[in-house]
């Protein structure tokens, strides 16, 4: 793997590993052929293990031997990866600046050797107590609990963003999962050749799931020449509705073309809109409603998924990752703040507020099985190659190699007191 490079702005939006313009680690060959991983002995210390468990895997994958650290136990990373059982609690301002003490006693009891090469932190207090501690740090920002966004302004809040402000400039690296993070990280002062985006990767069931063609067909009336397109999931509140009359009206366009397709939702609270408007456009025959126990098999066997605008920021390109790594054929909502999470070469894009946009890329999906396949496989590839666990694992090699070489170039510099003779008038 080469070294990071600086990547210009406009090349943000080709890939999912251009994601941030800076400091990604670019592979260039297939994964497992770039060089060898070290065994790492990593220190993960978090508040809770199901946080670490995907990072986890990834190293685990790639040979790293990781170790987990909580406030409730500590143990080697198969402990918890295989009954991830923690409770999830909120963690106050003040209880974080009570638990650097905490974890700073926490990590010397778990390695009282000191044998650990690396120690990655996923908490402001983990942080705190890794700077203290004089750690090969590595600072993960995760979106659940990056507390630097926080917008409490007493005296308290206003400490709290000065300490974090302080571990991330003080971290060998920084790690961040997003475009807003990695914003905000600079505005903070942490330098580039220490900030370094790592996607999050693809769970390894979605890139192994086997379409089941005939139990779809079977399912929906169709045959080996139907066009399936599925809506996994919809937005909340008012706008729903309105979702879902575009959604229909662009369906109602597609069939004007082509009436060999269906359109699948997934049965909810709100299928009677759905049903009514689908009546209003004369299509109710081909629009189906299953149940959320078939989401699975519907996700891998349809042609075509559409990833429609939501409230949830961090759902829908979950979602969108999601039909590329099973392979599907990407329709997804035309947001910017989407773009550097879901590969825009992968996907056609569409206007929520245009349902004829949609309903046009709809019927030329429907017209072009052999454009359909291509696209979707072209997709598929481009997560593997930059979302797989062994990739991700490798780009977290990466960024230990830094820090550790960082670590030791530091620990090398004499730190003895020098005398400089001052001339002075008496």
């Amino acid at each position: 793997m080469p070294p990071a490079r600086t990547l210009p702005e406009s090349s943000a939006i080709e890939s999912v590993r251009l994601a941030s313009p800076h400091a990604i680690p670019e592979l260039t060959s297939e994964p497992g052929t770039t060089r060898d991983v070290l065994p790492w002995r990593v220190v993960h210390v978090c508040e809770h293990a199901r946080d670490v468990l995907a990072v986890v895997e990834c190293e685990l994958v790639v040979g790293m031997r990781p170790f987990i650290v909580t406030a409730r136990g500590s143990g080697t990373a198969s402990k918890y990866y295989r009954s991830p059982k923690e409770r999830i609690q909120t963690t106050s301002l003040l209880q974080a600046w009570s638990d650097v003490r905490t974890w700073k006693r926490l990590l010397i009891e778990s390695d009282p050797e000191g044998t650990a090469e690396v120690v990655h932190a996923h908490s402001f207090a983990a942080g705190m107590a890794g700077v203290r501690a004089d750690a090969p740090l590595v600072y993960d920002i995760h979106p659940s609990n990056a507390s630097m966004t926080t917008e409490d302004n007493s005296w308290l809040g206003r400490s709290f963003r000065v300490a974090e402000q302080f571990v991330l400039t003080s971290a060998g690296a920084v790690i961040v999962h997003s475009q807003d993070s990695w914003r905000e990280c600079q505005r903070l002062g942490v330098e580039e050749t220490n900030l370094f985006y790592i996607p999050q990767p693809v769970d390894p069931g979605w890139l192994e799931s086997v379409p089941d063609r005939h139990w779809i067909e079977q399912r929906l009336g169709g045959n080996g020449a139907t066009t399936i397109f599925f809506a996994p999931r919809l937005s909340k509140g008012p706008e729903r509705d309105l979702q879902i009359s575009a959604l229909l009206t662009a369906f109602a366009l597609t069939h004007d073309e082509n009436d060999n397709v269906r359109l699948v939702f997934l049965d909810d609270t709100d299928a009677e809109s759905i049903r009514r408007c689908a009546e209003a456009q004369n299509i109710h025959n081909l629009v189906h409603l299953l149940p959320q126990a078939e989401r699975e098999l519907i996700f891998a066997s349809c042609d075509i998924v559409i990833a429609c605008e939501s409230s949830d920021d961090d759902c829908q390109p979950l979602l969108s990752i999601e039909a590329l790594a099973r392979g599907r054929a990407l329709l997804v909502c035309d947001k910017k703040k989407w773009q550097g999470s879901v590969p825009l070469r992968s996907c056609l894009w569409f206007r929520p507020e245009e349902p004829r946009e949609l309903g046009h890329r709809m019927a030329f999906l429907a017209r072009n099985p052999d454009f359909c396949r291509l696209l979707s496989s072209h997709g598929q590839r481009e997560v593997v190659t930059t979302r797989s666990p062994e990739v991700v694992g490798r780009l977290y090699d990466h960024v230990y190699r830094q820090v550790v070489a960082k670590k030791k170039q530091r620990d090398r510099k004499p730190n003895e007191v020098r005398f400089i003779p001052l001339q002075a008038n008496l």
